[in-house]
């Protein structure tokens, strides 16, 4: 009875942590990392590109007031938190540059874009020996010709978020 008792408790804790590891360390397929670039990005744009709309003139230059969703520092935050680790979103924030008038968070007043095609970029795995780390080079297309960036893109898995980007460079 004993013999049996402490095998089926053997097998449980066995199946149990492999169950947890599983569920610990998802991997990340190419279309997922994909998905979250996409959104990166369109974060980056949303957030850099402020037209004239509800501005005003500060130390010579001219601020425009952050959207609704995004006006305070935790609204932010939690728009960021989803897409990118707490370090590359205070990075994020940081070369924002941002100010606070009215309790509202504002900044320079920039025309921002891109013709980069994320959903057409082709994805490489670069190797890694974290298993809670995948690294992808992304080839990004834009504009008509040729051309493309590449950037290289390390994602981190954390137990409450799941996968989110920790950093993005552009390399040669």
């Amino acid at each position: 009875m004993k013999k049996k008792l402490f095998f089926s408790l053997l097998i449980f804790l066995v199946l149990g942590y492999a169950s947890l590891s599983k569920a610990y360390c998802q991997t990340l397929t190419p279309e997922e990392a994909r998905k979250i670039a996409i959104k990166a990005d369109q974060a980056e744009i949303y957030l850099y590109n402020l037209g004239t709309d509800n501005s005003f003139e500060y130390n010579g230059y001219l601020y425009a007031f952050l959207p609704d969703s995004v006006s305070t520092a935790e609204k932010l935050q939690s728009y960021l938190h989803p897409i990118f680790t707490e370090t590359k979103t205070e990075n994020l924030v940081r070369s924002l540059e941002l100010i606070t008038r009215d309790g509202k968070l504002a900044k320079v007043s920039t025309g921002f874009g891109t013709l980069e095609r994320w959903e057409d970029a082709s994805i490489s795995p670069l190797t890694t020996n974290n298993k809670n780390e995948q690294i992808y080079l992304f080839q990004v297309p834009f504009g008509e010709e040729q051309d493309y960036t590449k950037y290289k893109i390390v994602f981190q898995y954390q137990k409450k978020y799941g996968w989110r980007i920790s950093s993005k460079e552009t390399t040669q």
